[in-house]
């Protein structure tokens, strides 16, 4: 009790708070604050900035109003701008804004600073929607919530309009304050504007939050959604032979209060209308990982994240059903996860648990989470996952939690036991531990980690690279702000060590970088160096490699961004490993024609010489290179054209070196908010892995589903 008491009276009180005012009509989202509402709305104006530099005053004026009736809470924001003409803004796709001027709301209704909800807006309408969650590292963008948005632009700056119906989100229906915080971001000068004010040694964004009051008397009845979803498509079949017709029905439902959701999903369609963009694999160590994109399990997702990933549900490949339910109950959040997978993915780290081990038998997935509160600056919480695939199985389970002593201190641990039984009979157990000190401050910032995994240790649920080591590592950071008058306006630099001993043996890996990053209104270069000692095989590698990377926006509708690297390399796909040469160039460009028309162009080359990096760097300038083991270039060519902001036709083209082909495809779409998509479209299917045929083969879909039931 005394601790909690402690811990308490250690976060600091709101400097900001704000009466939301009840209105008894609804608001028209257009853009154009002319109803007469918006005369009862309370009015703040007295914003600070974030970046470049910290308390300055902005450099434009923002009026932001805030009310809410029964159903919905409204932000409107008048973004004032000296230099209209400068103002960037894009009709684009969901979570495509970041290049363009925005303004957004930060809600923490639960107000236990732990995550918070993030609505960003462009001036044309646009959404993006995150989640922050206190400890991981950057804000969660694959999740979606259904919510009204708006913008006009106009001589002197634009508008936003943004309506959020309180049943799409999570909240306490008997509490009368909710934490906020309000932004705008200004692109074309690198500025970040909030309020209240946001500063770098006051730690987590969720704890510099103004408080709003006047949320009592929300409807919190029960909500009920529903997505049913058709699938269709016409294929070539894999020898060629004619044409196979195929086709699919699914629904996903969910079952909401306030502070809990039930998710259930029958056959859903988890195929990607866009594939993952084509990766050089050659010579990995380890496995490669890949971004959640479906929407089941995009839910409630911030809920499984913990120090260790032993959640990665991409390794649910084609679940025949899904089940989920995430909440709150005072102090405690909670969330379970079970499905029934019919095509489980291999192993990240054992080859044991393979598709030809499973012998096409289905993968039972199960994972239970609960975390409390036991003060504001105090979390405990417990994870337990268990997979089975017919008679074998992997168990973690385990107990994490972080302690938040100051403002500017961050403590979070975890501890895990495995016990598994592989497809191949074996038993094994296992153990993994880590460690994370975080202290954040304006120009300087200290990271530092231990990290333990015994040989025996899996999470078949979970993502996990490596094991049968001990890691500590320590980067600090500095950043010199030099504000707008000189053109640079931050220096940064941050060196990393880091020192790995394998448990039970000799073998100790050591590595050290240095990264240094220069960023101007409309430009950042970023280079760095890094040399250690590397263990494979029972053999040892003394390496080292440098990176040099930049990105530049000198003009609204152009960006070009590109980077160079190379050095020595370990040749860990050769039976007796050796130390050869590594050049990897990357290249973007994005240009905009008009705000409806994008296209894009990115390209990677990858070479690996048997000789020295120099040799690899020959071959990259004029192929001269004699050792060269591998020379591969994949690319990729994007075209999107919005006929509304809703309605868009894109055009990819992806071209892949090593098997020397394109693969095209075309999609014309219709997604009005998440849950309701209308696609039809013609694409390769190799290009998306699923494939059967080296040739690949060409397929026409069509998709639809219809969210019912949800408010926006």
């Amino acid at each position: 009790m005394i601790l909690a008491i402690a811990l308490t009276l250690l976060t600091p009180p709101s400097a900001v708070h704000i009466t939301v005012p009840r209105i008894q009509e609804p608001v028209a989202i257009d853009g154009a604050l002319d109803e007469s509402a918006w005369a009862a709305a309370t009015v703040r104006e007295d914003f600070l900035a974030t970046r470049p530099v910290e308390g300055r005053e902005p450099s434009q004026v923002t009026r932001v109003r805030v009310m809410r009736d029964d159903e919905r809470l409204y932000v409107a924001f008048e973004a004032m701008d000296l230099e209209p003409s400068g103002i960037r803004a894009k009709l684009s796709d969901r979570d495509a804004i970041f290049e363009d001027d925005f303004v957004g709301v930060v809600l923490d209704p639960f107000q236990d600073f732990r995550r918070a909800f993030i609505l960003l807006v462009n001036p044309l309408g646009a959404q993006a929607d995150c989640v922050f969650i206190e400890g991981a590292f950057g804000d969660d963008c694959t999740w979606d919530v259904v919510f009204s948005s708006a913008g006009k632009l106009h001589a002197d700056g634009y508008t936003v309009e943004i309506a959020l119906p309180f049943k799409n989100i999570r909240f306490d229906p008997g509490r009368d304050t909710w934490n906020f915080q309000l932004l705008r971001v200004i692109a074309r000068q690198s500025e970040q504007i909030t309020i209240p004010e946001r500063r770098a040694a006051a730690g987590s964004p969720t704890r510099q939050v103004g408080t709003m009051s006047g949320m009592l008397g929300i409807d919190a009845g029960v909500s009920v959604t529903l997505i049913p979803e058709v699938t269709t498509s016409v294929a070539e079949k894999p020898e060629g032979s004619g044409t196979v017709l195929d086709g699919d029905v699914g629904v996903t439902a969910k079952l909401s209060r306030p502070n809990a959701a039930l998710d259930i999903a029958l056959n859903p369609d988890f195929s990607q209308v866009e594939s993952d963009a084509a990766r050089i694999s050659f010579n990995e160590r380890f496995a490669l990982y890949f971004d959640e994109k479906r929407p089941f399990f995009l839910e409630g997702r911030e809920l499984f994240v913990t120090p260790w990933e032993v959640v990665y549900t991409r390794s649910i490949v084609e679940p025949l059903y899904g089940l989920k339910l995430t909440g709150k109950s005072g102090p405690t959040s909670f969330a379970v996860l079970h499905a029934l997978d019919e095509s489980p993915a291999a192993s990240t780290l054992d080859e044991r648990w393979h598709p030809d081990a499973y012998r096409k038998q289905p993968a039972i997935t199960t994972v239970g989470r609960m975390a409390t509160d036991v003060a504001s600056n105090a979390t405990l919480g417990m994870l337990m996952t268990d997979k089975h695939v017919g008679r074998s199985w992997n168990r973690v389970g385990g107990m994490d939690g972080s302690l938040q002593p100051a403002s500017d201190l961050r403590f979070a641990a975890q501890v895990l036991g495995s016990a598994t039984d592989h497809p191949d009979g074996e038993y094994e157990s296992g153990s993994a531990a880590k460690l994370r000190f975080i202290r954040s401050g304006r120009h300087f910032n200290w990271f530092s980690w231990y990290e333990q995994l015994t040989s025996g240790f899996r999470a078949e649920a979970g993502f996990i690279r490596r094991t049968g080591y001990r890691e500590v590592g320590m980067q600090p950071s500095f950043r010199l702000e030099t504000g707008r008058k000189t053109g640079l306006l931050t220096v940064e630099i941050e060196p990393t060590v880091t020192v790995l001993n394998q448990i039970g043996g000799s073998d100790r890996e050591r590595y050290g970088s240095l990264n240094t990053s220069l960023s101007f209104p409309t430009a950042y270069i970023e280079s760095s160096l890094f040399t250690g000692v590397e263990r494979f095989r029972g053999e040892r590698f003394e390496r080292s490699r440098s990176n040099l990377a930049f990105s530049v926006n000198p003009v609204r509708w152009f960006t070009f961004d590109g980077s160079v690297a190379g050095g020595e390399a370990v040749a860990y796909f050769a039976d007796d490993p050796y130390l050869g040469g590594r050049a990897v160039t990357t290249v973007g460009v994005g240009v905009r024609p008009s705000e409806r028309l994008s296209i894009g162009l990115t390209a990677t080359r990858s070479i690996f010489s048997n000789d020295a990096p120099a040799d690899a760097f020959r071959q990259l300038g004029d192929r001269s290179g004699k050792e060269i083991e591998f020379d591969a270039t994949v690319g990729r060519v994007t075209s999107q054209l919005f006929f509304t902001r809703s309605i868009s036709l894109r055009v990819i083209a992806d071209w892949n070196g090593v098997e020397d082909r394109v693969a095209p495809s075309v999609l014309l779409g219709w997604r009005p908010g998440p849950g309701t998509v209308v696609y039809a479209g013609w694409q390769d299917e190799y290009a998306t892995d699923r494939g059967e045929d080296p040739r690949g083969r060409q397929a026409a879909f069509m998709k639809l589903s219809y969210l019912f039931g949800s408010a926006g």
